[in-house]
């Protein structure tokens, strides 16, 4: 993936996916700066992946409970404080964490059934 953006051919896909997950990334990281690493940003990305995720709810539950944003050295516990913070003060908790990675299984999937289906 490096040599693709050293190269200058790396494209994105989803623009306005993309756009969403900086806004939200950079609302939260200004809440918590030391939320600012890759792995947290990996989460983001999965918790955008996920059918009726709200990225309103996860800055609002992030502004009332700042003292749950804190670093991780993994994508999966950050997916745990995104799910904490994301049904804070909610009577219907919402697994995020869950279908997340279940979106991540179903990628990694087709990313290699299209492999398998080049060769």
């Amino acid at each position: 993936m490096s040599a693709i953006i050293k190269s200058g051919k790396f494209t994105v896909g989803d623009r306005e996916w993309a756009q969403a997950v900086a806004e939200t990334y950079t609302k939260i990281c200004a809440l918590s700066p030391s939320l600012k690493k890759k792995q947290f940003l990996s989460a983001c990305m999965a918790a955008f992946k996920v059918d009726g995720f709200d990225p309103t709810s996860l800055i609002s539950g992030a502004e009332r409970c700042r003292d749950k944003l804190v670093s991780y050295s993994t994508r999966d516990a950050y997916l745990t404080m995104l799910e904490d913070v994301y049904n804070f003060g909610r009577q219907k908790l919402f697994g995020l964490k869950t279908a997340a990675l279940n979106q991540l299984k179903k990628r990694d999937h087709v990313e290699e059934s299209k492999k398998k289906g080049k060769k």
